[in-house]
């Protein structure tokens, strides 16, 4: 495994729902940014240091008003490209068939969520990854980060990743 495909495959974990090993998960995508990436570090840094305190559950409360009851902040990322149009469902095909294709296992999460998306393009070749990336993932991350309020942990996360993928 290249050392993308296991930086991409590290956050992906991370912006999963928090369970007992998020701190590990946060601290291994810290791990893999090494010295390539220090802005994403930083943020990551950054991310750890606020939620640090918190309690499981306060985590897992923050994680579901973030991104679970506020459907502008899904991380569902078909949602934010189409919305509810029939162009998504061909959208959420396209991803299935990619995690078919690299044999990466489905999870519970829907196909377009961030959590297998990063997986697809950690898996793809450099340039199919670069074009689909900045035609799809990039965009509707950039519409993730705006609506996420600053002060909000995961909005490190958010703006780490939109940084990192370009």
């Amino acid at each position: 495994m290249n050392a993308t495909t296991s930086l991409l495959d590290a956050y992906a974990g991370v912006l999963l729902y928090p369970e007992q090993d998020h701190d590990v998960l946060v601290q291994l995508c810290l791990d893999r940014c090494g010295e390539d990436h220090p802005r994403i570090a930083e943020r990551i840094v950054n991310y750890q240091s606020q939620i640090k305190a918190l309690s499981l559950s306060a985590r897992e409360e923050l994680y579901i008003h973030t991104f679970d009851l506020n459907k502008a902040g899904t991380l569902d990322l078909g949602w934010h490209l189409f919305g509810e149009d029939y162009n998504r469902g061909l959208f959420l095909v396209k991803v299935r068939q990619y995690l078919q294709l690299l044999e990466i296992p489905e999870t519970h999460e829907l196909p377009d969520h961030v959590s297998q998306v990063l997986r697809v393009l950690g898996r793809m070749s450099p340039d199919d990854a670069n074009k689909f990336a900045y035609a799809c993932v990039i965009p509707a991350i950039e519409i993730i980060g705006e609506k996420i309020q600053a002060e909000n942990p995961h909005d490190q996360l958010v703006q780490g990743l939109s940084e990192l993928l370009r």
